[in-house]
């Protein structure tokens, strides 16, 4: 029988979850500009753009997101506490106040 782990893996909070919504706003605006830009820009005038708008909407949105929530996994969260601790300077000014 293999002897359990007994250290506790401590994984830290990111930033994912606001690199997807950025990321994804983002993208899905540029792409589904871009998209009806194209489409506009055909030779049929009475072409209706709506799908490829919307075709390269989603796809700029899933495409920026993943980019975005990868990039915000990057940068850890800190606490407000750890911040304060961190500076004696910083919680004395806090704490006078």
């Amino acid at each position: 029988m293999a002897a359990r782990d007994t250290v506790a893996k401590a994984i830290p909070s990111t930033h994912w979850k606001t690199g997807l919504a950025i990321g994804g706003v983002a993208g899905g605006l540029a792409l589904g500009l871009a998209a009806a830009g194209l489409c506009n820009d055909s030779d049929d005038v009475d072409k209706n753009c709506f799908l490829q708008t919307v075709g390269g909407a989603v796809l700029g949105a899933a495409s920026g997101g993943t980019i975005g929530a990868l990039i915000g996994g990057l940068f850890p969260k800190h606490q407000a506490a750890d911040s304060l601790t961190a500076s004696p300077w910083l919680a004395a000014q806090v704490t006078t106040r």
